[in-house]
């Protein structure tokens, strides 16, 4: 079953004016932090498989405590975007967050993962 931003929002409240600045920001998370979250994920895969999680933990703080919390409190109350300004600095952190990802896939040794599966098997 597929419900529309309205429909979800309007489960929990029915007021029109909350309605309308909740599904605002509902939309504004679906759009534009659900995308590079799935990219994280299949890049963590990737990252997980090969067993170097740890190389991923000093970026994630770091996006999200100096990229997603000030550019969220940014957009959303001196910029005046309100709570959807928030959920797109939530995004910019996690846009950064992949680009770290991504370097760091980049940079794996894959020839040496390959002999390394081989002697263990």
């Amino acid at each position: 079953m597929f419900l529309s931003s309205k429909q979800i929002v309007g489960l929990y409240a029915k007021d029109a004016k909350i309605v309308s600045y909740a599904t605002s920001g509902l939309q504004a998370y679906i759009g534009a932090c659900f995308p590079p979250f799935f990219v994280q994920m299949m890049l963590m895969g990737l990252i997980s498989g090969v067993g170097i999680q740890s190389e991923t933990q000093v970026p994630a703080i770091f996006c999200f405590l100096f990229i997603c919390i000030p550019m969220g409190y940014y957009l959303a109350f001196t910029a005046k975007i309100g709570m959807t300004g928030i959920f797109y600095g939530q995004a910019l952190g996690q846009v950064c967050l992949t680009l770290f990802y991504i370097k760091i896939v980049y940079n794996i040794d894959w020839e040496a993962q390959v002999e390394e599966i081989k002697l263990q098997n």
